[in-house]
């Protein structure tokens, strides 16, 4: 379990910087260099992580897949969402964003009806009907720890609003592009 956290955050770490430096040049190497390491660490981990027990493949497939497509789904709709659409500045009305929100919206659903019906499901919302681990779980044990709570949520909230900040330079710096060029 550390080694994992000391993965997870030495290549968050890692990631911001060479993301950084990489974009100066240009951003789409970021991709020349994320996309061959996401590849081979699915390649790795489907290899080395074995299913155990009686998980069938095929109900970890489905699960995936709907999970996948569902917060896929929900992302793109954010980043279109905080575009220029038609007279708005931004398109949350725009009908590729509330398209792109309903089918996630299904596939999340559908995610969770599949994962209760599979005999050993990704995420075991049964989970939550044990006391403890619900209550461990909701943000009113999070006001109770807040130093837990902060110190979770801020690398997150950091990287998102660093993400959604770029995505607005970029944005504004289009719309100006477009608009000296007439």
């Amino acid at each position: 379990m550390g080694i994992n956290q000391v993965a997870a955050i030495g290549g968050s770490f890692i990631g911001l910087i060479a993301g950084g430096l990489l974009s100066v040049v240009d951003w789409r190497l970021v991709f020349w260099v994320s996309v061959p390491f996401g590849v081979l660490g699915t390649i790795w981990a489907t290899t080395a992580f074995a299913i155990t027990g009686s998980a069938r493949r095929q109900d970890r497939l489905v699960g995936n897949l709907t999970f996948a497509v569902g917060l896929t789904s929900i992302l793109v709709g954010i980043v279109y969402g905080i575009q220029p659409y038609l007279q708005h500045s931004m398109g949350w009305t725009s009908p590729r964003v509330l398209s792109a929100f309903l089918i996630g919206v299904v596939f999340l659903v559908a995610f969770f009806i599949i994962e209760n019906r599979v005999e050993s499901p990704m995420f075991n919302l049964r989970l939550f009907k044990m006391r403890a681990f619900s209550t461990g779980s909701t943000p009113d044990s999070w006001r109770r720890s807040r130093a837990a709570a902060c110190s979770s949520c801020s690398s997150s909230g950091s990287r998102a609003f660093g993400c959604l900040a770029r995505l607005r330079v970029l944005r504004d710096a289009a719309v100006a592009a477009s608009t000296s060029c007439r």
